[in-house]
């Protein structure tokens, strides 16, 4: 009698447990379909990722709107190849470029206002573009202007470097396609077909062993993808050793760093042969180019080195091409209390509302004293 007892209490428990398991699913499903930046991202074969085309949707933290056009960029209209009085710049770069606030805010849109309201009386109507994309870094810049944005025939470029591109060039090249000659190809998106899969962590990346088995679950369940993700975020989140358990850190191509190792200069020395391929490509076409680094807030305090921007500046010099510094601007009009209320709090990397306006307001004093557009 216990014994059947038992066998009817286990019945009824794994029955409550795929009862459990069924309502946990349908929950899941409904939160990955309305969360959003789940489906922001997509795989791209030439540039690793991109912005989904078409998307009218909203980024939960920081809130603001995510609005894409056909070809992926920050935009609420379609780029027509062909241009006519049209003035067309680029804007390249990572997430600071993209702009975690809504559209109006941004630097790019702030700054294409700014332009057209100063230069009304000439003939010239200033489109400025925004490509800028989470993660982006400087081969994938390359990759971006030589194959796509060259086609939309850009009067100038605004090339953007951040400070996490060198580390994220070091992680691309994993995934990086040339052909005989060296010539870059493309970074493809990871291969799902290998059991190996690379996870971005705050320090770094590291190889992860999967199982075919268990990465179809995974693709299947909605459920077990957010208990994946919770279960690896736990696995480094405030406990990270990254001697132990990362392959190849951001610190060895972090040239934020205070003391920079051979490591450090190796790969600095592969992402400025990259923004040198960048200039000799706008040059062949013609193109004006304005490079600016863009700060991180402890670059303002010490913490973090501040050579990167001398560095971005010596190649603007050397190569002939222009270069706007936004570090020393920043850093000559305002005090450290002031610059730290550009940054979205707990996030000294990315510039807030404040910031994008404070970047747009400089950046075109620079472009008026410069004497590039007459009027």
């Amino acid at each position: 009698m216990d014994l059947l007892k038992k066998k009817k209490n286990l019945l009824v428990l794994f029955i409550a447990f795929l009862i459990s398991l069924f309502f946990l699913e349908v929950i899941s499903d409904k939160i990955r379909k309305n969360r959003t930046s789940s489906d922001f991202i997509v795989p791209h074969h030439t540039l690793h990722h991109a912005w989904g085309k078409n998307l009218r949707s909203t980024h939960k933290n920081p809130k603001y709107e995510i609005i894409t056009n056909s070809n992926g960029w920050l935009e609420t209209y379609e780029i027509k190849k062909k241009k006519e009085n049209v003035y067309r710049i680029f804007c390249v770069g990572d997430s600071n470029t993209e702009g975690r606030v809504n559209n109006k805010y941004k630097t790019c849109s702030l700054l294409e206002e700014k332009l057209n309201k100063k230069f009304a009386a000439s003939n010239i109507n200033f489109e400025i573009i925004n490509t800028g994309t989470s993660s982006y870094s400087t081969l994938i810049y390359y990759l971006l202007i030589k194959n796509y944005l060259i086609e939309y025939q850009p009067d100038m470029i605004f090339l953007n470097i951040d400070m996490t591109d060198i580390p994220n060039d070091s992680f691309y090249r994993n995934f990086l396609i040339k052909n005989s000659e060296g010539e870059i190809l493309a970074i493809t998106p990871q291969d799902n077909t290998k059991n190996i899969k690379y996870q971005l962590t705050p320090n770094g990346y590291k190889k992860i062993k999967i199982n075919k088995f268990y990465n179809a679950i995974l693709e299947k369940s909605d459920f077990f993808y957010f208990l994946d993700r919770a279960i690896s975020r736990w696995g480094w989140w405030g406990k990270l050793n990254i001697k132990n358990d990362i392959d190849r850190t951001y610190n060895e191509a972090d040239w934020l760093n205070l003391n920079w190792n051979k490591e450090i200069e190796k790969n600095i020395y592969k992402s400025t042969n990259v923004i040198k391929k960048i200039i000799n490509l706008s040059k062949k076409n013609d193109i004006e180019l304005v490079i600016t680094g863009i700060p991180h807030f402890k670059q303002f305090t010490g913490e973090q080195s501040d050579a990167p921007h001398e560095i971005l500046r010596n190649i603007a010099n050397k190569n002939s091409v222009h270069y706007f510094d936004l570090f020393e601007n920043l850093k000559n009009n305002y005090q450290k209390n002031e610059l730290s209320n550009f940054y979205w709090k707990g996030d000294p990397t990315h510039f807030n509302k404040s910031g994008n306006k404070i970047w747009a307001d400089l950046f075109f004093v620079y472009l008026k004293n410069s004497q590039i557009f007459k009027e």
